[in-house]
């Protein structure tokens, strides 16, 4: 399992069934995909909501004080802010951390083997994307 050097993460523990490799420090940012662009886009989505805000309540407001941001504010921007980070933004900062997908090739009963990054077999995820994508319709 590969980790960051965060203080959270104890480095002498020693685990039977898990082998842990820590980062180097100060490389998160570089090798992390959330840090490398998707958060950036986050927030950026979420602050054009706050100044967008800003901006229609400083028209009838009166002191800085009338401009107020509630909790729910800030939940319904977070959901927005995230629903406005697009499924290219994600894969594309994960291509450029080193994720590449890697080509899918057809089993011999038929269903499509994946060559992960170690060269072993490992079954598609088709019907787990199939699932979600159903599911997403759902309120729950």
């Amino acid at each position: 399992m590969s980790l960051d050097n965060a203080p959270v993460h104890p480095q002498d523990i020693q685990l039977e069934n898990i082998k842990l490799k820590f980062s180097p420090p100060n490389t998160t940012a570089i090798i992390q995909p959330m840090d490398q662009g998707i958060i950036r886009a986050f927030k950026a989505h979420y602050r054009r909501y706050l100044v967008k805000h800003i901006i229609a309540n400083a028209t009838v407001a009166t002191t800085a004080d009338d401009i107020s941001v509630t909790a729910l504010h800030a939940v319904y921007w977070i959901d927005a802010a995230w629903g406005a980070v697009t499924e290219v933004s994600i894969r594309n900062t994960f291509r450029s951390a080193g994720f590449e997908k890697l080509p899918i090739i057809e089993g011999i009963d038929g269903f499509p083997i994946n060559l992960g990054v170690n060269g072993d077999m490992s079954m598609d995820n088709k019907p787990i994307e199939e699932l979600d994508r159903v599911l997403k319709h759902l309120m729950i």
